[in-house]
């Protein structure tokens, strides 16, 4: 396994992930917009925290 395999894995993983909270949060209240630009933002966050440590 080369290091753009492992990168495209991990990417993958984040973005499952995201999905998944995110279907979460649409399940639990739709309540506030406010919190889905939140959540959203910190998913942004995230994948450009990791898009850099890769």
């Amino acid at each position: 396994m080369g290091v753009d395999s492992l990168a495209t894995l991990i990417h993958f993983f984040v973005m499952m992930m995201i999905i998944i909270f995110y279907i979460k949060l649409e399940k639990k209240t739709n309540k506030n917009s406010v919190d889905k630009k939140v959540a959203k933002n910190k998913a942004e966050m995230t994948l450009r925290s990791r898009k850099e440590t890769i």
